[in-house]
């Protein structure tokens, strides 16, 4: 479980800001169907029948899929209440958030 405050929350919410991220399944489904997404950041209490299909469609697009943090912490990290999915739509951040996942 990531603390708030980590670096991984402060890229997704500056891409966010940016208009770079998607929050939602509507909106990531969206997302994928544009090929506008570089990287999934699921939550780690999402539904285990919805996270095995986007894990499946991420494989399948070779899309790099994280799951980092509860729904709660990821909402507040994008100024939202709670959010299960999000779709990091800008290829620096996305690399960003990997390293430092890599290292956690």
């Amino acid at each position: 479980m990531l603390e708030p405050g980590n670096k991984i929350f402060n890229l997704l919410g500056l891409a966010r800001k940016a208009g770079k991220l998607q929050a939602g399944t509507e909106a990531v489904k969206g997302s994928l169907k544009k090929g506008d997404c570089c990287l999934l950041v699921i939550s780690t209490d999402m539904s285990d029948r919805i996270k095995k299909d986007y894990m499946a469609i991420s494989s399948r697009n070779d899309i790099k899929c994280l799951e980092i943090a509860d729904r709660i912490q990821l909402g507040r990290a994008v100024g939202k209440s709670q959010v299960t999915i999000l779709s990091v739509n800008e290829a620096g951040i996305a690399q960003q958030i990997i390293k430092l996942y890599e290292v956690m």
